[in-house]
């Protein structure tokens, strides 16, 4: 068994051979793959000949789980066969690994009268790492997936696939995320798709809210929410408090709110002239609460 402490430098080789071999003729190649650490596991690939052999092969994140790499290779007109392992994770956090039972032998073309297809399912581990601003389609999704027995690949709301784990130009609402695990079997039966969605909130929208208010004025005589037209949520309450902290007026209706405070005690009788206090609390799809507190002048 070897046990490896994964390298900073790409590109590192972490073990080569060479071997002598027939020409044109089909060999296979396995090992064994195990985390040593719990965390950041390893990203292997193979390669006979300089030649990547099969997809990327990443080791199960429990420790001690060993995962089986199993591609078969063509020798072509080559009588030698130099097989070499790159570690493509080069987070030098964790990334032990340990290989073990190393085999290449000469094999004959496999044929099949039945296909067994195992699929390891694959986590997604999807989060929003940037939220897009009100009304704006720039947000940021980044993919951490664990598991899947093959090459990964992903897509959000059915566009094309791609090797990169971030998606840009993310606006809010809900979002179907994909990953394509295909594998290095031998079967026509060797891809798998994995669904899930994420709910995208974007920043808070702007809402205006006066400072002022005239009674019995035209334009500015109630105190008016008015939120971005953009505003995805609730406003959830409106409370008004005298400079003691007394609450003279709340209400927990959104529609109520956005036609405002009269400037009245309770809906009954005027409040004198001066500073009164207020709290806004917003509610968003997400789950976010936002307060908002301010001072209104009251003439």
């Amino acid at each position: 068994m070897m046990v490896v402490d994964g390298s900073p430098i790409e590109g590192t080789k972490v073990w080569c051979q060479t071997i002598e071999i027939d020409s044109n003729t089909l060999y296979a190649f396995s090992t064994w793959l195990a985390s040593v650490l719990g965390d950041n596991p390893a990203e292997l690939q193979f390669t006979i000949n300089d030649e990547q052999l099969g997809y990327s092969f990443s080791a199960v994140e429990s420790v001690c789980q060993w995962r089986q790499f199993y591609q078969l290779w063509e020798s072509n007109d080559t009588t030698l066969a130099e097989i070499c392992i790159i570690n493509k994770n080069t987070d030098p956090n964790g990334n032990d690994f340990a290989l073990d039972d190393f085999l290449f032998v000469e094999t004959e073309k496999p044929t099949f009268d039945s296909t067994l297809v195992i699929i390891e399912q694959v986590n997604v581990g999807a989060k929003v790492t940037l939220l897009p601003d009100c009304g704006q389609a720039n947000g940021l999704i980044t993919i951490n997936p664990k598991g899947g027995a093959g090459r990964l690949s992903y897509a959000i709301d059915g566009l094309e696939f791609q090797e990169q784990q971030i998606f840009k130009d993310v606006s809010d609402g809900w979002h179907t995320l994909s990953i394509k695990d295909v594998t290095s079997a031998i079967s026509e039966f060797n891809t798998c798709v994995f669904d899930t969605t994420i709910l995208v909130s974007q920043n808070p929208c702007p809402v205006y809210i006066p400072n002022v208010i005239k009674r019995r004025s035209l334009n500015n005589g109630q105190f008016f929410i008015t939120p971005h037209p953009d505003f995805k949520g609730t406003i959830a309450s409106l409370s008004i408090y005298d400079r003691w902290g007394n609450l003279l007026y709340q209400s927990k209706d959104h529609a109520t709110i956005i036609k405002g405070w009269n400037g009245k005690i309770q809906d009954q009788t005027e409040a004198p002239s001066g500073v009164y206090g207020y709290i806004l609390e917003f509610y968003y799809p997400d789950g976010r609460v936002v307060q908002k507190v301010g001072d209104i002048t009251l003439i």
